[in-house]
Formats: C-alpha cells, structure tokens, sequence
C-alpha cells in the first residue's frame, strides 16, 4: 500500500507528531508499505528515515498553507491513504480529494500520552 503522511512538525522540531509520525512510518516500511511525508520541518533534508521526506518550509502562514496544500495534492498521486495529522487536516483532506485518494484524519491531542513519553514511560515503538 502507498501511504502518505502528513505532519504539522518532524524532526528535529519537537512535538508529539515528530515523535509519531517516524514511528509510524518506520513502522509501515517494516511491514512492506510505500511510505512518503509531507511536513513542516526546520531541516530542509531530514535523514536516515527509511522514507521520503516532503519539506514544507515556514514563512508567512497564507504562503506556508499553499505550500502545504500543493505538496500533498502533488505527493498524493498514486497514493491509495493520505493520513492526515489534525494541523490544516482540511487542506489536506481537500487535496487528496481532488486527486481520488481516501484520506484518513487522526486528532492528535492526546495529553496523556504526551506526558508519558516526555517521562520515559514509553518510547515512539509503544504508539502503534
């Protein structure tokens, strides 16, 4: 299956999506899926994932939410699922269907896991 992920932050950038979303990705790479992202970053090339990274670069929002929703429509062909992590879910969710792909939005406000990871309690391969 092809997947594409979107995320609000990824690494280095801090935040639970940048925990999560590696997870997920290297998660679904282990079992044989085609993994791509689409996120905002600090690291214009992030490395040493087993997918490919989409950089979406920061600047004034109205141009960053173009940026966004143009990397996703363009990522998205060919995809059979866009995940869509809750950040400009809309956009995203509007470009995978103006390209037929299904897309999936996962609300991401969980507190308690949150505090649980920054604690140690569980680590990113404890998500899934």
């Amino acid at each position: 299956m092809r997947v594409l992920i979107t995320s609000p932050v990824f690494p280095p950038d801090l935040g639970g999506p940048a925990t999560y979303v590696p997870s997920l990705g290297r998660f679904l790479v282990n079992r044989g899926h085609d993994v791509q992202v689409v996120a905002f970053c600090s690291d214009p090339t992030p490395a040493g994932y087993p997918f490919s990274v989409k950089v979406i670069s920061r600047g004034p929002l109205p141009v960053r939410y173009l940026k966004a929703f143009w990397a996703v429509f363009k990522t998205a062909k060919g995809c059979d699922v866009v995940y869509v992590n809750e950040h400009l879910a809309l956009l995203h969710v509007l470009a995978a269907k103006l390209r037929g792909v299904p897309a999936v939005i996962r609300i991401m406000v969980d507190g308690s896991w949150e505090i649980a990871h920054r604690k140690g309690w569980c680590d990113g391969d404890d998500i899934v």
